[in-house]
C-alpha cells in the first residue's frame, strides 16, 4: 500500500466518523406555565427541561424566581410577595433560551385578593346622605378599590382601611337589604340587612292659611276648607274644596284651577262648568277615569264622567239611613270615598256610623257597621264604628278606615271582616297595635307596599302604619303650626286628609292649604 492509498483510507474513516455524529436538538420546556396564588405570600416549584442554557427575564418586583438561570433541566421556585391592597394582580415572566431558534416560554402568575369579611356595620338604619361604618377585614386601603352596594345600589366609599370602610348611603328607596363589599375580584355579603330610612320633607304646594277662593299658582291660590283628594295618572291632584262647593285641580307644579262646580251651593247635574255641589268632602277615581264625589250636605254620591258630565249615582238628597237603588238610598254626612278594581264605590257614612257600598249601577248596601256609634270588631253589621271619616283601599281589596271618634285605624277584608289595625286610647304615641295612640284620625291613604298613612287631625301630624300595625310619626310633632321642614321639624294645623302619588309622595289637605311631603 503506497502512501497515497493510506491517506485516502484515513480520510474515508474520518468522513465516516463525521457522518455518524448527531448534532443535539435544542430543547426548552416547562412543566407548568400558569400559576395562581392567594393574597398571602406563597411559593410553588415547577420543572424546566432543557439541554441548553436558559435565563429568567421580565418578572415584576412582586414575583421572585429562583434560580434566575440554568444550563440544563432544573427545578424552579416561584415566590410572591403578600398582596397588601387586596386586589387582583397579574404578572408574567419568560424563560428565555440563550441559543437561537427557540421561542421564549411565557409564564403567567395571578394573585387573587383575600376574600373580604364584613363583621358588622353601624348604624343599622339611616337616611340618604348618612355615613355608614362597615367593619371587617381584607378591605382595600384605597377607597376607589372597594365597591360597596346597599341591596345592589352602589354607594360612595369616602374613607378606607384594611379593616374599616366609611360609606355614604345613596338616595334610593330600594337600599333596604344586605350590604356587599367587593375588593379586587372577591365579594363579601353582610349577615344582617340595612334598613333605608325614608326622608319626609314637607313643603306648601298650594294655598295659604287664610281661606278664600282664588285660582293661581302656589300660595297665590286660595281654598276654603279643602278635604278629600285623589291623584290621577298624570299627577294632577283633585281636591274637594268644601267651603267653595267646587272640585279643584292642582298640577304637580302647584297651579290651581276649578275642575267642576259653579261655587254656589246646590244640587244640579250638568256639565262640570254648570254643575252644583254642597260642601263636597272627598273624591276618588275608578279604573276608567270616572270621578266620584261624596257631596256631603246633599247626602248623595255624585259621578263625573271622563266627558265632563256630572250626575247623581246614589242618594235622595235628604238625610236618612236606607239601602236601595239610586235615589231611593239615603245617607247621613258623607265623607270618605274609595273605589275597588271592579268599580264598586265605598263611602264613609259618618252620621250613620257605617261603611256603605255602591255598585256601578247605583245599588246601595251596608258593607260594615251596625248603625250605632260604638267600637266592636266583627263581620259586616256586627262591627261598630264611631264617626268613620276617611277610607282607602289596597290592591287586595282591603279597606282601611280612619275611625275618628274611636281614635283607631280599622281594616275591612273583602269578606267584610272588621279588625283593628292600630290604635288604643286617645293620645299621641307611636307603638304597635293597641299600644299606639291617635287623636281623631280623619284621613287614610295606602301605599303600594301596604303601608297606611294617616292624617292624625288633633295630633297635628302624619303617621304611618305598617301592615303589621307598627305606628311611627313621619311628619309633624304634635304641635299646631305651619312650618315646613323635614320630618318632625315640620308642623301641621288639623290635617284633614291625605293622598299618595305613583312616586310615593304624600299630599295633605289642611288649614286651607295643600301640603306636599316628598318621600326620598
Amino acid at each position: 500500500m503506497n502512501t497515497k492509498h493510506l491517506y485516502m483510507i484515513i480520510a474515508a474513516v474520518v468522513l465516516m466518523a463525521a457522518g455518524c455524529r448527531t448534532t443535539p436538538t435544542p430543547v426548552l420546556t416547562a412543566s407548568e406555565t400558569s400559576f395562581s396564588f392567594a393574597a398571602s405570600s406563597g411559593e410553588i416549584t415547577f420543572e424546566v427541561t432543557s439541554n441548553i442554557p436558559w435565563t429568567i427575564t421580565g418578572q415584576p418586583s412582586w414575583i421572585k424566581v429562583s434560580p434566575a438561570s440554568g444550563s440544563r433541566s432544573d427545578e424552579v421556585t416561584i415566590k410572591v410577595d403578600a398582596n397588601p391592597d387586596n386586589t387582583l394582580r397579574e404578572g408574567e415572566f419568560k424563560i428565555a433560551a440563550t441559543d437561537a431558534g427557540l421561542r421564549d416560554i411565557p409564564v403567567t402568575v395571578v394573585q387573587a385578593g383575600q376574600s373580604p369579611v364584613i363583621s358588622g356595620f353601624e348604624p343599622a338604619s339611616a337616611r340618604f346622605g348618612s355615613t355608614i361604618t362597615i367593619s371587617g377585614a381584607y378591605f382595600s386601603a384605597t377607597p376607589a378599590s372597594n365597591t360597596v352596594k346597599f341591596n345592589g345600589i352602589t354607594a360612595v366609599v369616602t374613607e378606607a382601611s384594611k379593616t374599616e370602610l366609611k360609606v355614604t348611603v345613596p338616595k334610593n328607596t330600594a337600599c333596604t337589604g344586605n350590604i356587599t363589599v367587593t375588593a379586587g375580584n372577591l365579594t363579601a355579603t353582610s349577615g344582617s340587612k340595612f334598613t333605608y330610612m325614608l326622608t319626609y320633607t314637607v313643603s306648601t304646594l298650594a294655598g295659604a292659611s287664610t281661606y278664600g277662593f282664588a285660582e293661581g299658582n302656589g300660595t297665590n291660590a286660595r281654598f276654603n276648607d279643602p278635604w278629600g283628594m285623589m291623584i290621577n295618572a298624570a299627577g294632577n291632584i283633585y281636591v274637594a274644596d268644601g267651603g267653595n262647593h267646587r272640585i279643584r285641580m292642582v298640577t304637580p307644579a302647584g297651579a290651581v284651577s276649578t275642575f267642576a262646580g259653579t261655587g254656589t251651593s246646590g244640587l244640579v247635574n250638568s256639565t262640570v262648568a254648570y254643575a252644583q255641589f254642597d260642601y263636597p268632602a272627598a273624591v276618588a277615581q275608578d279604573a276608567a277615569g270616572n270621578i266620584y264625589v261624596t257631596d256631603n250636605n246633599n247626602y248623595c254620591i255624585r259621578k263625573i264622567t271622563t266627558l265632563g258630565w256630572v250626575s247623581t249615582l246614589a242618594g235622595s238628597g235628604t238625610r236618612g239611613d236606607a239601602d236601595g237603588a239610586g235615589t231611593a238610598a239615603q245617607f247621613s254626612n258623607l265623607i270618605g270615598v274609595c273605589v275597588d278594581a271592579t268599580g264598586n264605590v265605598y263611602v264613609a257614612d259618618v252620621g250613620n256610623h257605617r261603611i256603605r257600598k255602591v255598585t256601578p249601577e247605583g245599588m246601595v248596601s251596608t258593607f260594615a257597621g251596625s248603625g250605632s256609634s260604638g267600637f266592636a270588631d266583627g263581620t259586616g253589621t256586627a262591627a261598630q264604628f264611631s264617626i268613620p271619616y276617611g277610607v282607602a283601599i289596597d290592591a287586595a281589596g282591603n279597606i282601611y278606615v280612619a275611625d275618628a271618634n274611636n281614635c283607631k285605624i280599622r281594616k275591612i277584608t273583602p269578606d267584610r271582616v272588621v279588625s283593628t289595625l292600630a290604635g288604643g286610647d286617645p293620645g299621641f304615641a307611636d307603638g304597635t297595635g293597641s299600644a299606639a295612640q291617635f287623636y281623631l284620625p280623619t284621613g287614610v291613604a295606602v301605599s303600594a307596599t301596604g303601608d297606611v298613612y294617616v292624617a292624625d287631625c288633633f295630633s297635628h301630624s302624619i303617621r304611618m302604619v305598617t301592615p303589621e300595625g307598627v305606628v311611627t310619626t313621619i311628619a309633624g310633632n304634635g304641635m299646631e303650626g305651619t312650618a315646613n321642614g323635614v320630618g318632625t321639624a315640620a308642623q301641621f294645623a288639623f290635617p284633614a286628609n291625605i293622598a299618595i302619588d305613583a312616586a310615593g309622595n304624600l299630599y295633605v289637605a289642611e288649614n286651607h292649604r295643600i301640603r306636599k311631603i316628598t318621600v326620598e
